[in-house]
């Protein structure tokens, strides 16, 4: 198996993992904590995971390219690693400083949960994880976060009883961070060694990260802010509310997400070493691929909202339904501008790109927020998310139109959509064939895979598309050219 399959199948386990534990806790912990409860933890959540976000500065992204493109240099991997890592704990520990005076000085109400978040702002000081992406090792962080996970997974169940254990759920989901970026360290030791740099060889990295920042800020806008802003406009239970709907869009885009960080390092290198119509090829199957399982995310969503939001948060959650749905209309966007900006915007570096695209989209979103929320409550913060993903999608497309083979891709993204729809509209027929509830939700995601697949794998066949054919032979499908 070529390295770049093992590594999609390690990342795919992990993140398939990531994907399915915390849809089984949502329920416990929706009806445990309450709708509040939720919207709480989340508010915090996200507060937090901007003062990460600050911490680590567009490292991931900046790290990942520069180590990738090392990878087959000893000493240059060396050098890169310090200095980059060297940078990284200087501004995370001046951002760690910086969140605990938000601590004291600006939180008002019981600061017990944002003080429990301090792991996981701390965690930004040790995490590593873009050395091992950019040198195309997978294993080692999907199989250590994998088994993190569910410990965590586990320690929910055992120690959250009710409404009052929030805080703990707070300190079992923080750990969980923190231990996940202090145990890699247990092997970047063997695979890298350290070499003292200097005050210049670290500020060069200050430049390109704060570009590759600009777009991670501007994006966590559309992201995150949406749910301070609901919380502080509105209440708590919106804040919920919102949550566990958008939960079911991008946990399950986790995949597409995993997809492209595989494929990135891989483009990288490919790029590095003058092969550029394998990266060209490269980027044309992972848009392929990552379209299909996009839409069939978001018409599969959205044709099973009504009957799955009930039984899998509660009765409390009904308020979700709408505001899952109409998140799904996002997901074919979210798609697209992941597969345009990590396979071609970052390897490319054109990262001034990327920095615009995402500016607008936040600018967009804010506006949007500012006159939805306060009418619409969390169905508000949809309006704006609209915006800023299509908006991405459109300028960052339109930006590179010339070196895409874009007629293809739009080919592609049509096809996909009219079989999400055709899924849609049979499962929303037979809609309620069963009186049991569960039964009847089962029955619906079986037909829909059902239908989708079959019309996907037709498409495949009438397109010749050759990877899928060659599945086809090894699985004795269909024979080989050699076996005629």
């Amino acid at each position: 198996m070529s390295n770049v399959k093992k590594n999609l199948v390690y990342n795919s386990i992990y993140q398939i993992a990531i994907m399915i534990l915390p849809l089984i806790t949502a329920p416990y912990i929706s009806r445990v904590i309450g709708a509040e409860g939720v919207g709480i933890y989340s508010y915090n959540y996200s507060v937090a995971l901007y003062f990460v976000y600050f911490a680590t500065l567009g490292i991931v992204n900046y790290g990942n390219r520069m180590i990738s493109k090392s990878s087959d240099n000893e000493d240059e991997k060396n050098k890169y690693f310090s200095s980059i890592y060297s940078f990284q704990v200087i501004v995370s520990c001046m951002v760690f400083l910086i969140y605990l005076l938000y601590i004291v000085f600006f939180v008002d109400t019981d600061k017990t949960i944002p003080l429990i978040m301090i792991f996981h702002v701390c965690s930004s000081i040790f995490d590593v994880s873009w050395f091992f992406f950019g040198m195309q090792e997978f294993k080692i962080t999907s199989i250590r976060q994998l088994i993190i996970r569910i410990v965590t997974f586990l320690s929910i169940f055992i120690f959250v009883k009710n409404s009052s254990d929030l805080w703990i759920y707070t300190l079992i989901m923080s750990l969980g961070y923190f231990i996940s970026a202090l145990t890699l360290w247990i092997i970047v030791w063997k695979k890298v060694k350290w070499i003292k740099t200097t005050r210049k060889e670290i500020l060069k990295h200050l430049k390109p990260c704060i570009i590759l920042f600009i777009p991670v800020i501007a994006t966590s806008v559309y992201r995150i802010m949406d749910k301070i802003m609901i919380g502080n406009i509105c209440d708590m239970k919106q804040v919920g509310y919102y949550e566990n709907a958008e939960k079911l869009i991008l946990v399950t885009l986790g995949i597409i997400g995993a997809f492209a960080t595989v494929i990135m390092p891989k483009i990288s290198n490919l790029l590095a070493n003058k092969k550029l119509v394998e990266a060209n090829n490269l980027f044309d199957k992972s848009m392929e691929y990552s379209l299909l399982i996009g839409m069939a995310i978001a018409f599969g969503i959205a044709s099973t909202s009504n009957e799955f939001i009930p039984i899998f948060f509660g009765e409390e959650f009904k308020p979700s339904i709408n505001i899952s749905i109409a998140l799904c209309l996002t997901v074919p966007f979210i798609t697209w501008s992941t597969i345009v900006r990590n396979l071609y915007l970052i390897p490319y570096e054109k990262d001034f790109i990327y920095v615009k695209s995402v500016i607008i989209g936040a600018l967009l979103n804010i506006i949007m927020n500012f006159i939805f929320i306060p009418k619409f409550g969390a169905f508000g913060a949809i309006f704006g998310t609209w915006c800023a993903e299509i908006s991405l999608a459109v300028y960052q497309t339109f930006k590179v139109r010339k070196q895409l083979r874009l007629k293809k891709y739009l080919q592609e993204f049509f096809i996909f959509a009219v079989f999400g729809t055709i899924m849609y509209i049979i499962v929303r027929q037979i809609s309620g064939v069963f009186t049991e509830d569960i039964i009847n939700l089962v029955f619906e995601i079986m037909i829909g895979a059902f239908v989708y697949i079959l019309l996907s794998i037709v498409y495949l066949i009438y397109t010749n598309n050759l990877d899928f054919k060659n599945i086809l032979i090894k699985a004795k499908i269909i024979k080989g050219e050699n076996n005629i």
